[in-house]
């Protein structure tokens, strides 16, 4: 007989908050993350010189492409959204508003942050995870005055994960780009605001 051996999830893909049973009692309420992604910065190399000539041979004398076309995931509870990719760019510029829906309070302690880079061939490369824990960035009180919501930046967030240098064969250290690890090497950065709206969302949210 023969056995497939299954990969081993990262603790950021294990889909946990969106199937959790919540306790007698507790009323959930409607409510987004409003996530404002502005740019990135120094991402490394994920593409082939082979595919970078390719690119610059279409490109009709322009400016030749990095070699990385980077788009940001965002994901909370279950819930999962997209930037738009920026192709040929280690420099990648937004300026998005996203919006993830929910329901609150949320069992759910990490907002993921995913920047990737779109592979139409072989499926999208994983360049760095981030997350954000929701305690370090909110406060709950009964005192109305001093408790606050998920809020975050505008600020920069540093990429790490395995080594900068590209290779088309996967390395040792691939892993660390999951986030469930310290990784070794600077993978770039990038600008956004997080902010939490609780209640019905606003005519503008809903999209």
């Amino acid at each position: 007989a023969s056995y497939k051996k299954l990969s081993k999830k990262s603790d950021t893909e294990i889909d946990v908050a969106s199937n959790v049973f919540y306790p007698p009692g507790i009323t959930l309420q409607p409510g987004q993350f409003i996530v404002r992604l502005y740019t990135g910065e120094d991402l490394p190399q994920m593409d082939s010189a082979t595919l970078a000539s390719v690119r610059n041979f279409f490109s009709s004398g322009e400016k030749p492409q990095d070699l990385v076309d980077p788009f940001v995931q965002f994901e909370f509870a279950g819930s999962t959204i997209e930037s738009s990719t920026q192709y040929g760019t280690f420099d990648p510029v937004w300026g998005q508003k996203l919006v993830i829906h929910g329901q609150f309070p949320s069992m759910a302690e990490k907002f993921v942050i995913r920047v990737k880079d779109s592979d139409e061939i072989g499926g999208d490369d994983l360049i760095a995870t981030k997350l954000l824990k929701i305690s370090q960035i909110s406060f709950s009180s009964t005192d109305s005055d001093l408790g606050f919501q998920p809020t975050f930046g505008p600020s920069y967030i540093p990429l790490y994960g395995s080594l900068r240098e590209f290779t088309e064969l996967s390395g040792k250290y691939e892993d660390l780009n999951k986030g469930d690890e310290p990784g070794i090497a600077y993978r770039g950065r990038v600008l956004m605001e997080l902010n939490a709206h609780m209640g019905e969302a606003d005519p503008a949210l809903k999209r």
